[in-house]
């Protein structure tokens, strides 16, 4: 519940402020409530907290004095390490929370925060776009609808946040929830917040910034709209060097100008974007101006889990034409049925089935279980020439194409020669084998040998060539016996990367791209 419309800070003789909280006038039983009930007072310091640690970390405030229709009706006294004296509520130290500032509108805090501004009007239940000065709102990176085998951990892991944030949001006392029951996912604020000045009190505007993965003093400087020298002077900061955690205080000369109104002109949003340490699909939607949804739709992303070195398109243009597309099917639970045989039947990552059902390695199927399936529509691409094959990405595109259990020609760049191999396993690239002892007796003429060098090939499966590169040099586990060769070898395609550390394999690359013709 909303519980305060605004609010105020009032500066005393002693250089202190208090906190003003201004109720609904509306909530007529919470003067009654207030002394009685636990969960209403929890919910006053509840807000009152967020409003403290996000809104006014650096000004001394010793006291919060909640006021409903011009009478005080309650005074919460503030310690000194901001905790509220005699109660036992531990504070809280989410940070969803964002108090409504001069020149704020619902457009601008959409774009500000990337998401959109029927979800903040659904979210914070507003009948219309006017703003409040002081009014507290959820901001929402998603509403999701309760759908079955959803769990708040499930969710908290699809839209990277956490359990406590969305019970917070949505005041859940207990982790149950029920089918078609709307939740909203809240995004974590990660801009701050310059305080309020009104017309009766003057408000230092000195903000804290914590750094964070990524962060330059440069970086900062221009988010603030300060200075590097600035910066370091005000930290007496003797480097350029900055540690994860360190806060840094802002020069409290700067100001935050608000966001202004839409105009006619669009910014230029860059084609592509390499997604590095610390990014989230929130971070980025939230950098370029998008929505969640927007980039996933624009990327085919199916899972909200990010790659370091993943490359993202970001704009409209970017974005090939046809596009892959995601639909789902369902499937019926069967004796035998298991996430493995399921996800080689589907032709999908077992990881994916389970990420989509809410489940994990050691859930357990039970016979009639309705699943939902995903089904990848991958188009065809041009290709340079008829000798070279489709660029196709190995983690929207070329996995779903070139599954675990199909069979492919197989065609070396540089020699024309040919022959058969088999996808058996492999995630982060295709673990094959080859079919018969003439298709390894080939695939040793062409390498000298078993070999670890990759060569530039062509995948021929169902019709389609696929630009991919291999090596040559059987290891670990095998599936096909009699083939005269013990293990199995490595098959890249564009982005795809190593099992051993996850990391991107230039050398495979090039030759991904030399089988393409872009190289």
């Amino acid at each position: 519940m909303d519980t305060f419309t605004r609010h105020k800070l009032l500066k005393n003789h002693d250089g202190e402020y208090e906190l003003i909280l201004y109720l609904d006038d509306t909530l007529t039983e919470f003067s009654q409530e207030l002394g009685t009930k636990s969960s209403i007072r929890f919910d006053i310091i509840r807000q009152a907290t967020l409003l403290l640690n996000n809104r006014y970390p650096s000004i001394r405030i010793t006291v919060v004095k909640v006021i409903l229709g011009g009478f005080v009706i309650s005074t919460l006294p503030v310690a000194a390490d901001r905790a509220f004296a005699n109660t036992s509520i531990q504070q809280s130290d989410s940070n969803f929370f964002y108090s409504v500032a001069p020149g704020d509108t619902l457009w601008g805090l959409s774009k500000r925060f990337g998401t959109s501004v029927d979800l903040i009007k659904t979210a914070n239940n507003l009948p219309s776009v006017t703003l409040t000065i002081g009014q507290m709102l959820v901001i929402p990176k998603a509403i999701h609808t309760v759908q079955s085998g959803d769990t708040l951990y499930s969710l908290s892991r699809k839209y990277n946040t956490t359990v406590d944030n969305i019970k917070e949001a949505n005041q859940l006392t207990s982790t149950n929830l029920s089918i078609n029951h709307k939740l909203i996912i809240p995004a974590v604020l990660e801009i701050p917040q310059t305080p309020i000045a009104t017309e009766s009190t003057s408000v230092p505007t000195s903000i804290t910034h914590t750094v964070v993965a990524g962060d330059t003093l440069y970086s900062i400087s221009k988010k603030y709209n300060t200075t590097v020298d600035a910066l370091k002077k005000n930290n007496q900061l003797t480097s350029d060097v900055l540690s994860l955690g360190q806060r840094l205080t802002i020069p409290s000369t700067q100001t935050v100008a608000p966001i202004p109104e839409p105009t006619t002109t669009t910014p230029t949003l860059p084609d592509t974007y390499t997604v590095v340490s610390g990014d989230s699909l929130y971070s980025i939607a939230l950098k370029f101006g998008l929505t969640v949804d927007e980039l996933r739709a624009r990327n085919q992303l199916v899972s909200d889990v990010l790659r370091i070195g993943q490359v993202l398109n970001i704009s409209d243009k970017a974005v090939s034409s046809p596009i892959s597309t995601v639909s789902f099917t369902t499937h019926k639970v069967q004796s035998g049925d298991s996430i493995w045989s399921l996800s080689i039947k589907y032709g999908i990552p077992q990881s994916e089935l389970l990420q989509v059902n809410g489940l994990t390695t050691s859930s357990m199927l039970s016979i009639g279980q309705e699943l939902r399936v995903p089904v990848h529509n991958i188009p065809v691409k041009e290709t340079v020439s008829p000798n070279h094959g489709e660029l196709l990405n190995w983690w929207t595109e070329a996995q779903y194409v070139f599954t675990i259990g199909k069979v492919a020609k197989v065609t070396d760049l540089a020699t024309g020669k040919t022959f058969s191999i088999k996808r058996t396993i492999g995630a982060n690239h295709a673990d094959c084998e080859t079919v018969t002892v003439s298709d390894s007796n080939t695939a040793k003429g062409i390498w000298g040998g078993y070999s670890w060098t990759p060569r530039a090939v062509i995948i021929e499966v169902d019709g389609r060539k696929l630009a991919a590169s291999m090596s040559f040099y059987p290891h670990e586990r095998e599936y096909i016996m009699d083939n005269g060769i013990t293990g199995h070898f490595d098959v890249y395609f564009s982005d795809s990367t190593r099992h051993i550390d996850g990391k991107s394999d230039p050398s495979h690359q090039v030759q991904v791209e030399q089988a393409a013709g872009v190289r």
